[in-house]
């Protein structure tokens, strides 16, 4: 909890914006204005870090609804299905599960290319 509100509200209430640059305070160090400092271009790392952590939670977030909601139709088209449609579902979970998770990473990345969007 305490990370969503430092992520999503916390940059609400920050007087400094993401993109804000201001060069006049390049590499300051720690303190009470800019609790973590300053980059090269002056921008405060403490909001960097609030808006930096918002998208790996969104992209866990929604990776486990997508993942969730997979996860109950095969479910019930297994349990309300005949045997032999549950015995294809269970073969196909069993290679899923069987495969590195490595390998699947690799070939998202050689089909989309290296970037951070390819892997959300």
């Amino acid at each position: 909890m305490a990370l969503l509100f430092f992520s999503f509200v916390g940059p609400l209430f920050y007087p400094h914006g993401v993109d804000q640059i201001d060069l006049s305070r390049q590499l300051l160090p720690p303190s009470l204005e800019y609790p973590f400092g300053t980059d090269e271009l002056g921008q405060n790392e403490l909001v960097q870090m609030m808006v930096g952590g918002q998208l790996p939670i969104l992209g866990g977030f929604v990776t486990a609804l997508l993942a969730s909601a997979v996860g109950v139709v095969a479910g019930l088209l297994a349990s309300f299905s005949s045997p032999a449609l549950d015995n294809v579902i269970m073969r196909v979970t069993d290679t899923i599960f069987g495969i590195p998770q490595v390998v699947p990473v690799f070939f998202i990345e050689a089909v989309l290319g290296a970037s951070a969007m390819s892997l959300y």
